[in-house]
Protein backbone atom coordinates (compact mmCIF):
# COMPACT_ATOMS: atom_id res chain seq x y z
CA UNK A 1 0.00 0.00 0.00
CA UNK A 2 1.43 3.32 -1.08
CA UNK A 3 1.30 6.15 1.43
CA UNK A 4 0.30 9.48 -0.04
CA UNK A 5 0.43 12.96 1.39
CA UNK A 6 -0.80 16.39 0.29
CA UNK A 7 2.73 17.02 -0.92
CA UNK A 8 2.57 14.31 -3.59
CA UNK A 9 0.36 16.30 -6.00
CA UNK A 10 0.22 20.05 -6.45
CA UNK A 11 -3.60 20.06 -6.57
CA UNK A 12 -3.74 18.30 -3.17
CA UNK A 13 -1.21 20.69 -1.68
CA UNK A 14 -3.14 23.74 -2.91
CA UNK A 15 -6.36 22.29 -1.42
CA UNK A 16 -4.83 21.83 2.04
CA UNK A 17 -6.42 24.27 4.56
CA UNK A 18 -3.99 26.99 5.64
CA UNK A 19 -3.56 28.67 8.99
CA UNK A 20 -3.42 32.38 8.19
CA UNK A 21 -3.17 33.89 11.68
CA UNK A 22 -3.67 33.32 15.39
CA UNK A 23 -5.02 35.71 18.01
CA UNK A 24 -5.09 35.29 21.79
CA UNK A 25 -7.74 37.07 23.87
CA UNK A 26 -6.54 39.66 26.42
CA UNK A 27 -7.24 37.27 29.32
CA UNK A 28 -5.30 34.49 27.56
CA UNK A 29 -8.25 32.09 27.61
CA UNK A 30 -9.35 32.11 23.96
CA UNK A 31 -7.25 31.31 20.92
CA UNK A 32 -8.83 32.07 17.54
CA UNK A 33 -7.34 31.13 14.18
CA UNK A 34 -8.14 32.32 10.68
CA UNK A 35 -8.14 29.35 8.33
CA UNK A 36 -8.10 29.57 4.53
CA UNK A 37 -9.75 26.87 2.41
CA UNK A 38 -10.39 26.61 -1.31
CA UNK A 39 -13.69 28.03 -2.50
CA UNK A 40 -16.24 25.86 -4.34
CA UNK A 41 -14.76 26.76 -7.74
CA UNK A 42 -11.26 25.88 -6.49
CA UNK A 43 -10.08 29.20 -7.87
CA UNK A 44 -9.59 31.20 -4.68
CA UNK A 45 -9.57 30.96 -0.91
CA UNK A 46 -12.26 31.66 1.69
CA UNK A 47 -11.28 32.50 5.25
CA UNK A 48 -13.21 31.42 8.35
CA UNK A 49 -12.60 31.81 12.08
CA UNK A 50 -12.02 28.83 14.36
CA UNK A 51 -11.59 28.64 18.13
CA UNK A 52 -8.79 26.32 19.22
CA UNK A 53 -8.52 24.48 22.52
CA UNK A 54 -5.16 25.51 23.93
CA UNK A 55 -4.81 22.22 25.80
CA UNK A 56 -5.18 20.29 22.53
CA UNK A 57 -7.91 18.05 23.97
CA UNK A 58 -11.07 19.39 22.32
CA UNK A 59 -11.57 19.62 18.57
CA UNK A 60 -11.44 23.08 16.96
CA UNK A 61 -14.81 24.85 16.76
CA UNK A 62 -15.76 26.81 13.65
CA UNK A 63 -17.07 30.26 14.63
CA UNK A 64 -18.01 31.79 11.27
CA UNK A 65 -19.80 30.42 8.22
CA UNK A 66 -19.95 33.36 5.81
CA UNK A 67 -20.11 32.92 2.05
CA UNK A 68 -17.16 35.27 1.71
CA UNK A 69 -14.07 35.62 3.85
CA UNK A 70 -13.96 36.90 7.40
CA UNK A 71 -10.93 38.52 8.96
CA UNK A 72 -10.21 38.65 12.66
CA UNK A 73 -10.14 42.18 14.00
CA UNK A 74 -9.44 41.22 17.62
CA UNK A 75 -11.15 40.84 20.96
CA UNK A 76 -13.11 43.07 23.30
CA UNK A 77 -12.01 43.32 26.94
CA UNK A 78 -14.81 40.85 27.75
CA UNK A 79 -13.40 38.28 25.30
CA UNK A 80 -15.97 38.75 22.52
CA UNK A 81 -14.56 38.23 19.02
CA UNK A 82 -14.57 41.16 16.60
CA UNK A 83 -14.26 40.36 12.91
CA UNK A 84 -14.78 41.99 9.53
CA UNK A 85 -16.90 40.35 6.85
CA UNK A 86 -18.65 41.16 3.64
CA UNK A 87 -22.36 40.32 3.68
CA UNK A 88 -24.03 41.16 0.39
CA UNK A 89 -22.49 44.37 -0.92
CA UNK A 90 -21.52 45.75 2.49
CA UNK A 91 -18.35 45.13 4.46
CA UNK A 92 -18.93 45.52 8.18
CA UNK A 93 -17.47 44.72 11.56
CA UNK A 94 -19.27 42.10 13.63
CA UNK A 95 -19.19 41.06 17.27
CA UNK A 96 -19.45 37.38 18.16
CA UNK A 97 -20.33 37.06 21.88
CA UNK A 98 -18.00 35.05 24.06
CA UNK A 99 -20.98 33.10 25.41
CA UNK A 100 -21.93 32.05 21.86
CA UNK A 101 -24.88 32.87 19.68
CA UNK A 102 -25.26 34.90 16.51
CA UNK A 103 -22.81 37.55 15.40
CA UNK A 104 -24.22 41.06 15.22
CA UNK A 105 -23.06 44.05 13.21
CA UNK A 106 -21.39 46.76 15.29
CA UNK A 107 -20.20 49.16 12.58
Amino acid sequence: MEVTSPFDRLSDYVATPRLASLALSPDGERLVATVQTLDEKRSGYVTSLWELDQSGVAAPVRLTYGASSESLAGFTAAGDVLFSAKRGDDAMTYLLPRAGGEARAVI
